[in-house]
């Protein structure tokens, strides 16, 4: 798998070398360079299967130095030392994502992705969503870019009733009664929705905190939300509930 490395700091660049020359002997590196106009020229003359790059560069980020090519059918892996919510807009972005120091089973796990991939890149669309879930994602009214099989799906947060799991699939609920199923697991969604008034009250299910009515004790309770529908509290979801419920 050809593959080309961006990264300004000479360091990190040595080091992800060495992990990918121990761990990843299947990856031919093609190119690695310290500068996003270099990167920019020779991915459009190599045309590499692979490009793995820092995200803050001098000039130019990965973001601005990746709408600039004219080759974009290639894989990505960006590697970063961003914030926790930036990495979470990575993972909705269905991009995938190293963070520095870069772990070997990480490593080995991304590369391994990366050859397994069938479906078209679509670098551009990609990008599109990575930028609007950066842009919007620390406002409390915002909307979400969710990826699917027919392009995305803008979902204003706000108007999120609940969630619910449903294997490798999730169910989402909306209070003006709208439905929607989108093929990734609850846990996507709780790395990033915790931080926006949800919370998790069940492996299967996770909740918009201000669509709660009441609260009803049992074995371990349920939560009974605006429109009527009650869902049950697990056992080990028991402690988060008890102590969201002590601090409304």
């Amino acid at each position: 798998m050809k593959t080309i490395l961006i990264d300004d700091e000479m360091m990190a660049l040595e080091s992800l070398i060495y992990d990918l020359n121990t761990h990843c002997p299947s990856v031919e590196i093609i190119k690695s360079v310290t500068t996003p106009e270099d990167a920019i020229k020779y991915i459009n003359e190599l045309k590499p299967d692979l490009v793995m790059s820092d995200i803050q560069m001098p000039r130019m980020n990965a973001f601005t130095m990746l709408e600039k090519l004219d080759y974009k059918d290639f894989d990505l892996i960006l590697v970063t030392a961003f914030n926790k919510y930036a990495v979470r807009a990575f993972e909705f972005s269905a991009v995938d994502y190293l963070v520095k120091p870069v772990d070997p089973k990480k490593l080995i796990t991304a590369i391994q992705k990366a050859k397994d991939k069938k479906a078209s890149h679509d670098i551009e669309e990609k990008l599109a969503l990575i930028m609007h879930n950066l842009k919007f994602g620390n406002n409390e009214n915002y909307t979400l870019a969710i990826p699917t099989l027919d392009g995305a799906e803008f979902i204003e947060v706000k108007d999120l009733v609940y969630l619910s799991a449903d294997s490798n699939y999730c169910h989402l609920f909306f209070a003006d009664g709208e439905k929607l199923m989108v093929s990734k697991p609850l846990k996507h969604f709780a790395n990033i929705l915790v931080d926006h008034q949800f919370l998790r009250i069940h492996q299967s299910h996770m909740i918009n905190t201000s669509f709660i009515k009441s609260y009803r004790k049992g074995l371990a309770g349920s939560i009974i939300l605006k429109d009527g529908t009650s869902l049950p509290i697990s056992r080990s979801c028991k402690s988060a509930v008890n102590q969201f419920l002590a601090g409304r």
